[in-house]
C-alpha cells in the first residue's frame, strides 16, 4: 500500500497540524500533509526560513506566521510537528503541551507509516559513516536499503514518493534531537555507537543528553552494543537480544576486533573478515565503525562474507576525514564534519603522522580540553578560527604552538607555513559551522577551495 493511501486509510477525516520550522524536514512534513488531504499551518522564529519561498510558490493559500513565537498560534492545537533544530523546551511548545497538544518530530511521523524494517543508529560521532556503510553494503549484496534520517533526504519525504515495492531495510540516522520527538520507534536493531559530551547548549545537562541518546532503545528489536564503551553503561536494556561488537567482545555471534599480523582486525566466529589497512577509509576509529556495521549485519541475519567484501570498497564520506592533495610532502584532509570534540579526537588519533589542526567554530558549550591530550601526543601546530577560538587556545594552552585566522584562506596560509614534511594539514574544528557558514557542508566546500587555491 501506497505511503499516502496509508495515511488516508488511518485518518478518514482531516486532521489539523501545526508544523514548526521550515527546514528541510519542516518542508517534507508541509508537502506529505498537503498532498495527503490533512489541513496545515506553519510557524518559525525566523523571518526568512529556507523552505518560505518554494512553500509559498507552490503552496500560495497555506498560513505561514514568520517571527518571534506567539502563545495564542500554539494554544488549542492537537498535533504539533517539530523540526530538529526547535528545543522541545521553548516556552510556547510547553504552553502547547500543557493544553493537551501532542509534540513530535519527522521521524515519528515517518515510523508511524514505515512499511520496512528500520535499522536506527546514534551516536556522537560517526553515526553518518555506519549509516552509509550499511546502505552499500546491503545493496551491494542484493538487499535493497536507504539510508535516511539525519542524513540525505528527510525521511517523509520517502513517504511522499509512496513506492509501492518497499526496501528490505530503512538505515536511519538519530540525532538526540530527533529521538527527543520520536516515541513509537520500535526498530528492528539499535545501535548507539557512543557517547561523548555534545550540544551542552541545549541540554540542562549530559546526563539528559545521554538519555536522548538511550531512548532509541525503545521497542523490542535488537540492540547491537559498543561493548567497549564506558559511557554506555547503565543505558541498555536487560531484557534483550544483543549482539556486540569491539575488542572486549567474546560472544559466539559477536563482532570481535584484534590484532594479526601486525594489523587491527575484524574477526567473526574465529573467521578474519578484514583488516584496517584492507580499507579505504584511513583511521582506527573507521575499523571500529565497520565492526558495528558488521554486527548490525549479524543481527539481521544476513551473510557475513559478502557484507565485509563490500566493505571493502567503501571510499568515505564527503567532509569526513576526506583526502584533498598531497603537495610538497604535506598531506591535506577535509574534516569539516568533526563538529564536537570527540569527533576531531578520533579524527587527529586516525592519522599516521603529525597534524597541523585547524580547529573553532561555535563550540555548543564543548569541553575542549580534551583536545590537549591528543595535540600532545599527535599535533605539531593548531590554527584557530571562529567564535570560540579563544576558548579553545585557553583550554590547551601550551600543549602545541597556536594561532589564530582570520579566516578560511587565512588558516590555510598560516597552516602550511607551520607543517613540516609528511604531515598533514586538516580542518576539523570541534565546533558548529553557524558563527561563519551555512553549515558543516559549505565549511568543508570553501576549505577545499581554499587549499587548491593555495597550493596551485
Amino acid at each position: 500500500m501506497e505511503a499516502l493511501d496509508l495515511m488516508n486509510s488511518r485518518t478518514t477525516t482531516a486532521q489539523f497540524y501545526m508544523i514548526v520550522g521550515l527546514g528541510k524536514s519542516g518542508e517534507s512534513c508541509v508537502r506529505y500533509l498537503l498532498e495527503s488531504g490533512q489541513q496545515v499551518m506553519a510557524v518559525d522564529s525566523r523571518e526568512n526560513p529556507p523552505a518560505l519561498a518554494a512553500l509559498r510558490r507552490d503552496y500560495p493559500q497555506l498560513d505561514i506566521r514568520l517571527g518571534p513565537f506567539k502563545d495564542s498560534d500554539f494554544v488549542g492545537q492537537k498535533e504539533i510537528i517539530v523540526s530538529p533544530g526547535v528545543a522541545m523546551s521553548t516556552p510556547a511548545l510547553r504552553l502547547a503541551q500543557q493544553n493537551g497538544a501532542e509534540c513530535y518530530g519527522d521521524i515519528e511521523l515517518f515510523v508511524r507509516f514505515a512499511n520496512a524494517p528500520i535499522i536506527a543508529i546514534t551516536g556522537s560521532n560517526g553515526k553518518s559513516t555506519v549509516v552509509t556503510m550499511l546502505a552499500e553494503m546491503f545493496n551491494a549484496t542484493g538487499k535493497r536499503a536507504i539510508a535516511a534520517g539525519n542524513i540525505g533526504k528527510p525521511v517523509v519525504d520517502i513517504l511522499r514518493e509512496g513506492d509501492a515495492s518497499p526496501p528490505d531495510y530503512y538505515v536511519l540516522e538519530l540525532s538526540s534531537f530527533q529521538l527527543e520527538t520520536t516515541h513509537s520507534l520500535d526498530a528492528a536493531v539499535s545501535l548507539i555507537l557512543n557517547i561523548s559530551p555534545d550540544h551542552m547548549d541545549r541540554y540542562d545537562s549530559y546526563e539528559a543528553y545521554r538519555t536522548a541518546k538511550a531512548s532509541i532503545y525503545s521497542g523490542h528489536g535488537k540492540i547491537v552494543v559498543a561493548v567497549d564503551e564506558v559511557e554506555l553503561a547503565g543505558l541498555l536494556p536487560a531484557d534483550r537480544d544483543k549482539i556486540n561488537f569491539g575488542e572486549t567482545a567474546k560472544g559466539e555471534n559477536d563482532i570481535r576486533i584484534a590484532n594479526s599480523d601486525g594489523d587491527a582486525c575484524i574477526f567473526y566466529r574465529k573467521q578474519k573478515l578484514l583488516s584496517q589497512r584492507g580499507l579505504k577509509v584511513p583511521g582506527r576509529h573507521n575499523l571500529v565503525n565497520a565492526a558495528a556495521a558488521l554486527a548490525v549485519a549479524v543481527a539481521v541475519d544476513v551473510p557475513i562474507e559478502p557484507m565485509a567484501k563490500a566493505l571493502k570498497q567503501f571510499k568515505g564520506l564527503a567532509h569526513r576525514l576526506q583526502f584533498i592533495i598531497e603537495c610538497n610532502h604535506i598531506r591535506w584532509y577535509n574534516d569539516s564534519k568533526g563538529t564536537n570534540v570527540g569527533a576531531t579526537v578520533a579524527a587527529v588519533e586516525g592519522l599516521d603522522r603529525k597534524v597541523v589542526l585547524i580547529a573553532g567554530g561555535e563550540g555548543k558549550d564543548a569541553d575542549f580540553t580534551k583536545l590537549a591530550p591528543v595535540l600532545k601526543s599527535n599535533g605539531r601546530a593548531l590554527v584557530l578560527i571562529g567564535q570560540d577560538a579563544n576558548k579553545i587556545e585557553q583550554a590547551v594552552s601550551g600543549v602545541v604552538k597556536t594561532v589564530h585566522a582570520v579566516d578560511l584562506d587565512d588558516a590555510v596560509a598560516k597552516a602550511a607555513k607551520m607543517a613540516e614534511d609528511g604531515d598533514a594539514i586538516m580542518l576539523s574544528p570541534a565546533c558548529a559551522s553557524f558563527d561563519m557558514f551555512r553549515n558543516y557542508e559549505d565549511r568543508g566546500e570553501k576549505f577545499i577551495t581554499a587549499v587548491k587555491q593555495y597550493v596551485n
